[in-house]
Parts: structure tokens; sequence; C-alpha cells
């Protein structure tokens, strides 16, 4: 009689304990354990000096091997957090990260590849000057983490201690700040604001800064103007620095009692480019926008192209502000500008507070005056 053939095994699923080798989640193994026993720590389950239960003890309170107590132990022995007493034991260093505080690094999360270091543009790499700077005022080493999921979920490397603290520029999904919110030492949103994420921000003073833009151009006798504004095609919304832009030019529209109704917004979802139909409609409006208020400095230029090519002369026909950075000093086009190396230093001093309670440093703008803008006609 023929042998029935067995079929083949599935493999493991990917975080399955019959994987072998490196987690790959900060939550996944020792991570998760650590993760846990740095909360008890920090909440005084242990306090200073006392002695911690044993690994056995610990393995079984948790529901996973002794090596991955070890592990975990390790790991928070890096931190500082526990120490051994001589006897074989680790006691509580303290709630806090003396030793993160003191010796740690910085790591800077910046995106896929290096490339998105310096970005699409001046602020960039200004901003990222400012966090050398910083670190360096800091006396810490600073290490970049880039890859494909940073996006999603805090990188394997950044829990490799001892750690000063993150400072984190992209602008993350949901669960990932979540993520971050959790990890045991300072993490600061570098050029983003801190809405409602319990994380340290250092940002710019978006909705003032628009608000003193916007205050300009009614001033000039502007009553017609358009705002400009670029939403990411996958989120389908604005970046949380435009949201507080166009906070600022409502509520300044409002106090001079005109109306800021959907046909003064013109969004674009792709490419920025002059031929787009956002910028064009905005040229075409009738009655006419006497001025336009651009998100950022590529939009603006985007709209003067478009405007030359129409036969709208900046100033005289329309006038156009924007925000920009203070080191682009070839740029003319008036509105207010950030010091981007400033803002980066501020990030990364903002790692040298305690991690709770967040904080958020707003740092002021400047207005250029460039060759932009003028009295409306008629």
């Amino acid at each position: 009689m023929a042998r029935r053939k067995r079929s083949p095994k599935p493999p493991a699923p990917r975080n399955s304990p019959a994987r072998r080798g490196r987690p790959t989640s900060p939550r996944a193994g020792y991570r998760a354990v650590a993760e846990t026993l740095r909360s008890q720590l920090a909440a005084g389950t242990w306090p200073k000096g006392a002695a911690l239960p044993s690994v056995r003890e610990l393995a079984q309170a948790h529901g996973v091997g002794r090596q991955v107590v070890w592990d975990a132990l390790d790991v928070l022995k890096r931190e500082g957090r526990v120490a051994p007493d001589g006897h074989r034991r680790l006691i509580a260093t303290g709630t806090g990260s003396s030793h993160t505080l003191t010796h740690g690094r910085i790591v800077e999360v910046v995106g896929t590849t290096l490339d998105e270091v310096a970005g699409p543009g001046q602020f960039a790499m200004e901003l990222q000057r400012g966090i050398l700077l910083g670190a360096g005022e800091l006396r810490r080493p600073l290490a970049i983490v880039h890859g494909g999921e940073l996006g999603h979920h805090v990188p394997d490397d950044v829990l490799d201690g001892p750690l000063f603290g993150i400072v984190v520029l992209l602008n993350l999904q949901d669960q990932a700040l979540r993520a971050y919110e959790k990890l045991g030492v300072p993490v600061v949103l570098a050029d983003r604001p801190q809405a409602r994420w319990k994380l340290h921000a250092a940002s710019v003073a978006n909705e003032a800064a628009a608000f003193d833009a916007t205050n300009r151009l009614l001033a000039l006798g502007h009553r017609r103007i358009a705002f400009l504004r670029y939403a990411s095609a996958l989120r389908r919304a604005m970046d949380p620095d435009g949201i507080e832009r166009q906070a600022g030019y409502e509520r300044a529209l409002r106090a001079a009692g005109i109306s800021a109704d959907m046909g003064n917004f013109f969004t674009l979802t792709s490419a920025i480019q002059p031929g787009s139909a956002s910028i064009q409609a905005l040229l075409r409006a009738r009655p006419a926008f006497t001025a336009a208020f651009a998100a950022d400095g590529r939009l603006a230029e985007a709209l003067l192209s478009a405007a030359r090519s129409a036969g709208r002369s900046v100033p005289r026909d329309l006038s156009v502000v924007c925000f920009e950075s203070q080191g682009r000093t070839d740029f003319p086009v008036s509105g207010p500008r950030t010091d981007f190396v400033e803002l980066g230093r501020r990030a990364v001093h903002l790692l040298s507070k305690p991690r709770t309670p967040p904080r958020e440093e707003r740092l002021a703008t400047a207005w250029f005056e460039g060759k932009s803008i003028g009295p409306a006609l008629g």
C-alpha cells in the first residue's frame, strides 16, 4: 500500500515564537518585556535601591523564557535603570534614566533613504544643521536612523541603548506616534506641531505668522485674498503646519468682517506645477483675486510662474505672500521667514527635559519684505 505523502508544514508567522532571530517589532519578545519593566520602574513599583524579582520570577510573571528576561534586563542595564548589587541581584537605580541623560546618544529618525535627510527644500537642510549644532552643544553623538517602515512603527535600532532621546523629522502615522509616546526616553517632533500627541515638539508659530501676513495684505486694501494649499494625495489632508497657517488666515479675515468661504481655497494634491488645475482656477476666478497666500515657497513659485504666463503682473495685478526659510535670501516673495537652524537646535535641547509633561516650543517668524506685494488697485 502506497504511503500517503504528508503536506509540507506552512512557514511560521513572522512574529511566531517558532521564528528565531531578532524581533521585527519593538513590542516583540524581549523588547515587550523591557518596555513593561521600564514602565514599572518609572511608576515606582521598585523604588530606588530596591531589588527586582529574580529572573525566574520575572519569566513566570511575563510568560516567557529566562533568556528573554535576560535580554530585557540587558536593555535596562544599558539605559542605567537597573544595576547589579554584587549579590547576583539587580536593583533599581531610580525612576528616571540618569544614565541615559548623561551617557546616551541622540537618534534622529529621518525617512526611508538618506536622500530624505535634505528633503526638497532649503528649510530641511537648515533644520539638519540645527540638529547637528544642538547635538554638539549637548556633546552627544548623533545617529541617523532610516528605513522603509519608519512611518508605521518605531524602528528596531532606536531601542538599542543607551539613549539620550529621539528627534523625529518624519510626518508619522498615528500608530507610530502612539508607539513613540510609550518609550521611556524623551522624543521630540521637529518642525511639527504637537497637536494631541504626548511628545515634545519644536515648531513654527504658524497661526500667529499667518494672521500677521494676512493683516498686512488687508492693510494694503486687499479684500479678495485666496489661500493656496497642498494636501497629501495619500492622506487626503494638509500637513499640521498647513492647517495652522490656514487657521491664522481665516482668523484675520473674520476679524476684518470678510467671509473665507470655500471659493477662497485652492488645493493641490499632486505635483506642484504652474499648470495645475487649482492654480489655473485661482487665476481665472471672477471676480479676480488681488492677493494670494501660499502655504509654502514651492506653491508660491508655481503660482508666480503661472501668473506670468497668464499675463498677470506681480505685484501690480496680484500680490503674493508665503512662508519660507530665512536662509533663502534670493527668494523675492514677501512673507514670514523661519530660522530653521535655530528650530532644529531647540528641538534637540528639548531632549534634556523630562519625558513628562510634554513640552512644546514655538519659534516666532520674522517678516521679509520682498517684491511681491503692493496695494490693491481699484
